[in-house]
């Protein structure tokens, strides 16, 4: 048994996320090949043996998000959304909408860090994964905009597919800006944000 005695058992994938989202930031500046463990350690505030720990390699650090099992719990929000989607569909939606900005600056440096390094599979499941989450999403527009017709669904589709793909790739869009065209493919009105906003990182989308 690890740990203390009487100390809750660590949620492991949490600990890793911090530990990515610390190292987020540097990643994207410097690249995953530039990238050193020492400098990763340095970042999360860790020992090198502490970031060894939780990841036995850089690259299992700089693609975390992007495997199978962390993009499953990141876009996993069931309690979150299912009563909305039946109750408040609008509110739904803004939720949705909230976690698509949230997610890019989150996943943008493994995207960055997995066409540096080549790691396909990572990409096609990024690709899949949006996939399922757009077509969730056009399901969402659908309660809220009931007359939409079937062109109009597959036009919106196409529009946040290449719109949230595209920040993905694109190191200067902002959350704000991407919040605007999100928010203008389906017309509605952005929330206001508070400041400091722009520098926040997400866990979910």
């Amino acid at each position: 048994m690890f740990g203390k005695p009487g100390r809750p058992r660590e949620d492991v994938f949490l600990r890793r996320l911090e530990i990515y989202a610390a190292v987020a930031p540097l990643l994207e500046k410097a690249g995953a090949r530039a990238l050193t463990m020492r400098q990763a350690a340095a970042a999360a505030h860790m020992s090198i043996g502490g970031i060894y720990h939780y990841f036995p390699s850089k690259r299992d650090l700089v693609l975390f998000v992007l495997s199978p099992d962390a993009l499953q719990r990141l876009c996993n929000q069931p309690q979150l959304l299912a009563p909305r989607e039946r109750t408040e569909p609008s509110a739904h939606l803004a939720t949705f909408l909230e976690g698509l900005v949230r997610g890019v600056p989150l996943l943008r440096p493994a995207v960055l860090a997995a066409i540096e390094l080549g790691a396909g599979p990572a990409l096609d499941f990024v690709d899949a994964t949006m996939t399922v989450k757009v077509h969730e999403f056009v399901r969402a527009v659908k309660a809220v905009r009931t007359g939409i017709g079937d062109a109009e669904a597959q036009a919106i589709d196409r529009a946040v597919r290449h719109t949230t793909l595209g920040a993905m790739l694109d190191r200067s869009v902002t959350p704000s800006e991407l919040r605007s065209e999100l928010y203008s493919i389906v017309a509605m009105r952005p929330p206001a944000r508070p400041r400091g906003d722009e520098r926040q990182a997400a866990a979910s989308f």
